[in-house]
């Protein structure tokens, strides 16, 4: 009888096989547990490439995760000098205080955020921010920023606003705000017990300058006036142009009328 060696060589090389086929097994299982939700980030951000505004995702302390390469040209620096700054630092104003900034309480508190509008008095621009919470499994939280240039909008709109209120040829407050201006003021003079002055003046024979003259030459007069008046009152008061040759004077806080 030959007593058969339980660990033979062929018999201890297969469980030496198995023990390293059950670690790389496992090593596979961690390594893509861990690097999954991140491998996801980077291919998102092919992704947000797509996207033209700048487009970041950050965690609820704000710092960066992902840029698109919009964010990248906003910015001024590349993707890896992004990753992990604050995002406070690079993309909102400087002026405003972290601690002021309602973007970052939002980042802070996961709470979504829609078209909520940041002026940069640096560069004169306006940008409208979103926010977007975003998950992958329990295991990487965060928001998706959203930066939207609306300066050309924001712009357009002042431009409408002013063109309703002030008067195109001598760019003085027009009709509609010369009343308005009256109301206030009579409403400060009954609040504070003054007076409000108010004060038309004409061109006499005005008719007759663009007769003979022509429009263009009357129109040159006109502006001259409204400088002229406006030289002569305080820079509390108000000339407007009422409509054609007429301007109307508004003079209030007055003690006395005498």
């Amino acid at each position: 009888y030959k007593r058969q060696d339980v660990y033979s060589l062929p018999i201890l090389i297969g469980h030496i096989l198995k023990l390293v086929s059950y670690w790389m097994i496992f090593l596979a299982v961690v390594r893509t547990s861990l690097s999954e939700p991140y491998q996801i980030l980077t291919r998102a951000s092919s992704t947000y490439d797509a996207v033209p505004d700048p487009t970041i995702v950050v965690d609820n302390q704000g710092r960066i995760m992902q840029v698109n390469k919009a964010a990248e040209h906003a910015a001024g620096l590349s993707r890896r000098e992004l990753l992990e700054r604050d995002c406070h630092e690079v993309f909102h104003p400087y002026a405003t205080d972290k601690s002021d900034c309602a973007v970052c309480r939002s980042i802070g508190t996961g709470a979504p955020l829609k078209n909520l509008e940041l002026y940069y008095p640096d560069n004169d621009e306006y940008q409208e921010v979103t926010l977007t919470p975003f998950e992958y499994q329990s295991q990487i939280k965060g928001m998706v920023h959203v930066l939207h240039n609306i300066t050309e909008k924001k712009h357009a709109e002042a431009e409408l606003v002013h063109n309703a209120n002030y008067d195109p040829l001598t760019d003085f407050p027009n009709r509609t705000l010369a009343i308005d201006r009256l109301e206030q003021a009579v409403n400060q003079a009954r609040r504070l017990g003054t007076h409000t002055a108010v004060l038309f003046v004409d061109l006499d024979n005005f008719k007759d300058i663009n007769d003979t003259l022509g429009h263009k030459f009357g129109d040159r007069v006109l502006i001259r006036m409204a400088r002229g008046l406006e030289s002569c009152v305080r820079k509390s008061d108000t000339v407007a142009r009422w409509g054609g040759d007429e301007f109307l004077i508004i003079v209030p806080g007055l003690a006395c009328l005498t």
